[in-house]
């Protein structure tokens, strides 16, 4: 699956108007809804209602008391089945993605805001490669890696946090998927959606609960 045109064809609607090439830097309650505003307080976009899907920054703009997001650095270092195994994996990538290898996905409970690649993990990802598939981190000079790393932000209790936000009517928050954003997002979005419009809710109540932003408060 190629992440890119799974966004696009989940934003390819007629009541979707995508805004790109701007930073939010604060939401504010209005009569009408809610605003997004700009660092200079422009007016960005007007709603009823506002979803923060905004990754490890979601706390900075909802001021919920959800709890730490903890950014996850996750490591991948430079076969079309993937191969998975100890929290490790190996795959070919597509024509599209010029057909790199691709080896690692290391996990790293950290607190740095910097995601550099560093030798160490693209060295960790190729010993977890031999120790998956003996005899293919032959086909790696350590030296002729280029690897590329990014953060994920996870939540104490490594759920993600999608509902409502508690005493800000029209609030709402859809973060925390960490590594299964993919896998989680149609799903939990469908549940967001139906949550906000009144609808039969795809999961069950106890499952939104455990996943609601005010979970931390009620422990």
């Amino acid at each position: 699956m190629v992440p890119g045109s799974l966004c696009r064809a989940w934003l390819d609607h007629r009541l979707i108007r995508l805004q790109t090439g701007c930073a939010v830097a604060r939401v504010q309650a209005v009569a009408a809804g809610w605003q997004a505003l700009d660092a200079a307080g422009s007016v960005l976009a007007e709603a009823d209602a506002v979803v923060l899907a905004n990754a490890r920054e979601v706390l900075n703009l909802s001021r919920t008391r959800a709890g730490r997001c903890i950014p996850c650095a996750g490591r991948s270092a430079n076969c079309r089945p993937a191969v998975c195994r100890n929290c490790g994996e190996w795959s070919r990538a597509r024509a599209m993605w010029r057909r790199r290898t691709a080896a690692g996905r290391r996990h790293l409970r950290t607190r740095r805001r910097s995601h550099c690649a560093r030798a160490a993990s693209d060295r960790s990802n190729l010993a977890r490669l031999e120790a998956i598939l003996p005899g293919a981190g032959e086909r790696f000079a350590a030296e002729a890696v280029h690897g590329r790393a990014s953060l994920r932000a996870t939540l104490p209790d490594r759920l993600p946090l999608v509902g409502a936000v508690g005493g800000q009517s029209g609030l709402f928050v859809a973060a925390g998927y960490a590594s299964r954003g993919v896998v989680w997002a149609g799903l939990l979005g469908e549940a967001l959606a139906d949550l906000m419009t009144g609808q039969p809710l795809p999961l069950e109540a106890d499952l939104m609960r455990a996943i609601a932003p005010d979970r931390f408060a009620r422990r």
